[in-house]
């Protein structure tokens, strides 16, 4: 599947924000993951490019490409950002037995970091994955699979899943629609000072 530029931009950009305002770095946190309702998500989306006929149909378009890619019901959109060092690796495991599979898509570069590579073992064999700019990964729950130590830089992934009961009791952060909302003004603020500068520069 293609990922619209502007979508991927913005929401690693919202990462990005989340991290700052709930102050992980000063909590000693090297992972941070968000659990996005789906009205969330299209909001999200929404607010990444200029507005015109076919803007929320783009959005749900990309939604709705992501849950049919998962496969069931109503699976649920879940980001995940990674710093470090982080000093572990994430062990060799099979996903909980409630889920039914995992799809994951890697948001940024892999030049932006070392380590972090996702591995398999299948068939007596390690499969170690490369995971360029919005590649996709699925894989059901009995398949075992872990990540190497990140050494360094920062890595991060959107995930559908279909458990975020068990996310939100192992501490993911439950995106609220007031949330987002302090986001987007924070970032329109942003740009509108920007192009007042270059205003200012161009006169």
């Amino acid at each position: 599947m293609i990922v619209q530029e502007e979508f991927r931009q913005q929401i690693c950009s919202f990462m990005d924000y989340v991290w700052n305002e709930t102050q992980q770095s000063s909590k000693g946190c090297v992972d941070m993951r968000l659990v996005v309702p789906n009205h969330c998500f299209i909001r999200l989306l929404g607010a990444s490019t200029v507005k015109d006929v076919g803007c929320d149909q783009k959005c749900h378009q990309f939604l709705n490409e992501l849950q049919s890619l998962h496969g069931t019901a109503r699976p649920n959109i879940v980001l995940r950002m990674t710093r470090g060092p982080t000093e572990s690796c994430i062990h060799f495991h099979c996903d909980n037995p409630g889920s039914t599979c995992t799809l994951q898509m890697a948001l940024n570069d892999p030049s932006e970091h070392i380590g972090g590579r996702l591995c398999f073992y299948v068939d007596n064999k390690m499969h170690i994955l490369e995971r360029p700019i919005a590649s996709v990964v699925k894989h059901g729950n009995n398949f075992l699979h872990g990540v190497t130590n990140l050494v360094s830089g920062t890595r991060k992934s959107l995930f559908v899943l279909d458990e975020s009961a068990r996310l939100e009791k192992e501490g993911a952060i439950m995106i609220s629609l007031s949330q987002l909302n302090r986001f987007i003004r924070t970032t329109a603020a942003a740009s509108e000072n920007v192009n007042q500068t270059q205003c200012v520069d161009a006169a």
